[in-house]
């Protein structure tokens, strides 16, 4: 799990490089399907999380992200839960597995433009690495 407790508001574990460098490869990598009877050729690319989550329709095909999730009892430790939507008057922080996918994402993306990027703002992060992912890839 990326995502902890500090002072009440969530951070981002930064503690192992590899594990978040796997973790954003495989959210933000893109390879539309194509039909097999088809030949057209394939391109792989990096988008933003939620560029990819609306490229590969996660509504329809995942739609449990956009409902279940996870909060924070007041001992900072994650507890799931069923319905993100729903008073869970005993966590802090609830949100859907969508909405915290695109929080880890992006600060993901932010700590490595902060630390290894100078002069890209963290706004502009996800842009930059993108940028950056899909120049190398044509």
């Amino acid at each position: 799990m990326f995502v902890q407790i500090k002072d009440g508001v969530p951070v981002l574990k930064t503690d192992n490089l590899q594990d978040m460098i796997v973790h954003i490869a495989d959210d933000m990598t893109y390879t539309p399907k194509v039909e097999a009877d088809k030949k057209t050729e394939v391109k792989t690319s990096y988008l933003p999380i939620e560029e990819r989550m609306e490229a590969a329709e996660f509504p329809k095909y995942y739609p449990w992200l956009y409902q279940k999730g996870f909060g924070f009892n007041e001992n900072g430790e994650a507890k799931l839960v069923e319905d993100a939507k729903a008073k869970n008057l005993d966590l802090t922080n609830v949100r859907t597995y969508a909405e915290w996918q695109v929080w880890v994402a992006k600060e993901i993306s932010k700590d490595f433009v902060s630390q290894y990027i100078p002069g890209v703002s963290a706004e502009e992060a996800e842009g930059y690495l993108k940028r950056c992912v899909n120049s190398t890839l044509k």
